[in-house]
């Protein structure tokens, strides 16, 4: 694989511009959480959740253009990057509301929230750029479903 540092920069941008869009909507879900006075942990994990289905859906198609025929492998490297994502967001969270207080009022709460959801951003880049979309990865999964399909028919 080639490096074109303008296309690694568009694709990061992509990647950004639907990340916003996603964020908003985890965001969204989180404060709903938050003013039904859902613990933040829980909040977290669920608006995240919500992020995730969202964010591979957009991903795939507009940012790492893998458009067509969901395959196992992708989607399973992509909910496993976002599971460590999440992880190490939630241990922020953690640390911040819980390790040093910063919870129980809205601004220490967004503010622990957005710092969580911009490291969660650069791991699910790093992860799903390195490994979940990786365009070699892909194409020998879809040789060897190739193969296996002629296997079948002769």
């Amino acid at each position: 694989m080639s490096f074109d540092k303008r296309e690694e920069l568009r694709t990061f941008g992509r990647f950004c511009l639907i990340g916003l869009a996603v964020s908003a909507a985890a965001a969204s879900v989180f404060y709903l959480l938050r003013y039904r006075n859902v613990g933040m942990l829980p909040a977290q994990v669920l608006s995240y959740t919500v992020a995730t289905f969202v964010s591979y859906s957009f991903n795939r198609r507009f940012t790492f253009h893998t458009g067509g025929r969901y395959l196992g492998g992708e989607i399973g490297k992509f909910f496993a990057v976002a599971a460590a994502a999440l992880g190490l967001g939630s241990a922020l969270v953690w640390l911040l509301s819980d390790g040093l207080g910063l919870h129980g009022t809205p601004v220490k709460d967004w503010g622990v929230k957005l710092l969580a959801m911009a490291f969660s951003a650069l791991v699910n880049y790093v992860g799903a750029r390195l490994w979940a979309f990786k365009p070699e990865a892909r194409n020998k999964e879809q040789e060897a479903r190739g193969a296996n399909a002629k296997r079948i028919h002769n």
